[in-house]
């Protein structure tokens, strides 16, 4: 998988959950930051806000979106 479509593909590795309902989050190009959106109640987090979440596989899935950082 690649995040070069952000086709609401979910990012590699571990499956991140919204904090407010936890359900599945998928990355979303926000220009000129990738946000992160839940599939069940549709809110919108900061890739800070899931920061703890976040592991190897994800940071590199990441690293090939030309975006402003963390």
């Amino acid at each position: 998988m690649g995040f070069d479509r952000l086709k609401g593909e979910t990012p590699a590795g571990t499956p991140k959950t919204c904090r407010k309902c936890g359900g599945e989050l998928y990355a979303t190009r926000r220009c000129p930051w990738v946000v992160m959106r839940c599939r069940k109640c549709g809110a919108s987090m900061e890739l800070r806000e899931i920061a703890s979440q976040i592991d190897d596989p994800f940071e590199e899935d990441l690293g090939w979106i030309p975006m402003d950082r963390l």
